[in-house]
Order: structure tokens, then sequence, then C-alpha cells
């Protein structure tokens, strides 16, 4: 994930038209944010804070999970350099709501605006944590990741995005079915699950639900920002 994320640094937020270009084939550095070779972003950081709060704590421990985002915002944790220097709003803020004292799971943002892919970047973590508990039930499963998402970003969009990368990862993870059929199943999975609890915003995702006419939509109907 760090290689993928240092990759990207130095291209984030360059147009596809520049990236089909001078397409990204080589480890590079500098670039958008002007940092050397190999430097992963927030992305990754925040991915190794939640990993080592599991690992430290031997459980979900939202409080410490927010100290650890804390300590990189703050003081650099978790970093490639030493330094911060991509960090989302809405994840400034609920850090920033927690430091004022805010319960760990409402420091997320809720509008629309604040709906963004902050959460999605750094919950690999619980795919790996999930997959050793498989007594866990279905929504018990969710609720923890909703739990995860909302420590920075509390939209149910995000609570859905998050549930479908999840259930995808810990599909492959398993190694019982192919790339397909495992990204199919992961995303019928979770459809089923918010669709069952009628979900009002599960119709963001209603283009998922065939993957086979989704694999083949032009490129310009698949919007890359945040």
């Amino acid at each position: 994930m760090a290689i993928g994320d240092a990759l990207g640094v130095p291209v984030e937020f360059r147009s596809r038209q520049e990236i089909v270009k001078n397409p990204v084939v080589v480890m590079r550095g500098y670039g958008t944010h002007n940092q050397p070779i190999g430097t992963w972003s927030d992305d990754t950081s925040l991915t190794l804070a939640l990993m080592d709060s599991i690992v430290e704590k031997r459980k979900i421990d939202y409080a410490d999970i927010m100290d650890r985002f804390s300590n990189w915002l703050m003081y650099n944790d978790y970093t490639a350099t030493g330094e911060v220097f991509d960090v989302g709003n809405s994840t400034s803020r609920a850090i920033m709501n927690y430091g004022r004292g805010m319960n760990p799971l409402e420091c997320g943002g809720v509008s629309e605006y604040e709906n963004g892919n902050g959460s999605l970047m750094r919950i690999l973590p619980i795919a790996f944590y999930l997959l050793k508990r498989p007594d866990y039930a279905i929504e018990y499963q969710m609720e923890i990741i909703h739990n995860i998402s909302s420590l920075t970003h509390r939209h149910p969009i995000s609570f859905i995005g998050c549930g479908i990368y999840i259930n995808i990862a810990m599909t492959l993870l398993e190694n019982k079915q192919s790339l397909y059929e495992s990204v199919e199943y992961g995303i019928k999975t979770v459809l089923n699950f918010y669709e069952s609890k009628a979900w009002e915003n599960v119709a963001a995702y209603s283009r998922l639900k065939n993957l086979s006419s989704f694999s083949e939509l032009p490129e310009i109907e698949i919007k890359s920002d945040g």
C-alpha cells in the first residue's frame, strides 16, 4: 500500500490527460507536493496508525486510534520524512474536534461537503481484523466499519463505500474465488445488507449492482475526484 501511495504522491490532483501524456511507470520524486522519491502520504500514515493501535491494544480502541491520528497530525508520527504535507480538511477538523474533547465516534463530519474518501483510504487493516473473527455477524462487522469511518467521516455514503471495500478485501484474502468473483461477491453482500436496512443513500452505489456492465463503462462515465 505504501508503495502504491508513494507512486501516486507526485501526481496527486493531476488530470487524466496530464497522466496519459506522462504516465507513472517508475517511482518519482517531487511533483505535486515537492517530496523526495518514495514518500508516502497521509493515506499510508493513517493506515499505519490504525494498524499500530489494533496490534498494540489487541482490540479496537477508538480513543487510542484518535490519539495516534493526533500524534500524526501534531507530531509527524507515521510519516515517511518527519513531515505532514497532505491532510484533508475533514480529517483535520475531526482530529481537532477530538482534541477539544469530543467523543471519538462523533468527531467526523456528516455534511455532503465532508463526504470524502478520507476514511476509505486508511481502513484496510479492519479487513484483517474482521477476517480473524468469523463469528461476528455482518451487522456487527458493519458497525465496526462505520465506527472506524466515523472517526473522521460520518456521512452514510462514506460508510457504504468503506463497507464495500472491506468486504471485497476480506473475500480476496480468503482466496477462494477469482478476482472478479471476489469483487462481485463483496459488492453484492454489502449492497444487500444496506438495502435490507432500507438505507436511502445506497442508491449512490446502484451502478455497482451489475459488475459486468459497470466494468464496461467508458472512462468518461467514471469520475475520480475526492
